[in-house]
């Protein structure tokens, strides 16, 4: 599996650039809730990563189209995005992961329009309702998947994605000359979505901009 550390760099690493667009919809800032909300906290909230499950409909109690408000999973950082210097305050926001992990970007959001849009894991501790993780093998994840599809073959990664009625799981996974040797034919990460955008299934992001949720 894919050490966290490794991970976290990387993602900080793409959290600074800010020039690309992510094929997943992503908004130009994300909106804090109203100071008056009472919105109740999500029941009996996950203690350990390894205790969530990623499927179509999103990840554990936290579902894709659901107010990130309502779960304990998540807070809203209004200076995320802060290095940004031209960013707004609008711009700047994001809402975080806050749940089990062993780092802040073990799990990214989008959010759009008060609601969860896609969910991005890069935590190895959290697999789908198939077994599939972060580090698993493309053998793994295709014996997982039988009907899953390829989207597009690229020399340091390939996209595969699955769909249902609830939404879509898009994995991208480590290619002949991915840069970090170990991680090649592995799962890099994992995505669940809605409503994937056009170029979702065309497009590789392993060592881009093009997160979910990038500021």
């Amino acid at each position: 599996m894919l050490a966290a550390a490794g991970v976290f760099a990387l993602l900080r690493s793409a959290t600074a650039c800010a020039s690309a667009t992510s094929p997943f919809p992503t908004p130009s800032g994300q909106t804090e809730p109203p100071a008056e909300s009472t919105a109740a906290p999500t029941p009996d909230p996950v203690e350990e990563a390894d205790a969530l499950v990623l499927t179509t409909r999103g990840l554990g109690p936290l579902s894709i189209g659901s107010d990130p408000a309502d779960s304990d999973l998540v807070r809203f950082d209004p200076e995320f995005c802060s290095f940004a210097g031209d960013a707004t305050a609008e711009e700047r926001g994001r809402w975080i992961w806050a749940g089990p992990g062993d780092f802040e970007l073990a799990v990214r959001l989008d959010v759009g329009d008060g609601r969860v849009r896609a969910l991005e894991v890069v935590d190895p501790a959290i697999s789908t309702d198939r077994g599939v993780g972060v580090g698993s093998t493309r053998d793994e994840l295709v014996a997982a998947y039988p009907d899953i599809l390829v989207g597009v073959e690229g020399g340091r990664s390939s996209v595969l994605h699955v769909s249902d009625a609830s939404g879509t799981l898009v994995f991208e996974v480590g290619a002949d000359f991915y840069n970090v040797p170990e991680e090649r034919g592995r799962v890099l990460f994992m995505v669940a979505v809605a409503e994937p955008g056009p170029d979702a299934f065309t497009t590789t992001r392993a060592n881009t901009d093009h997160t979910v949720g990038a500021c």
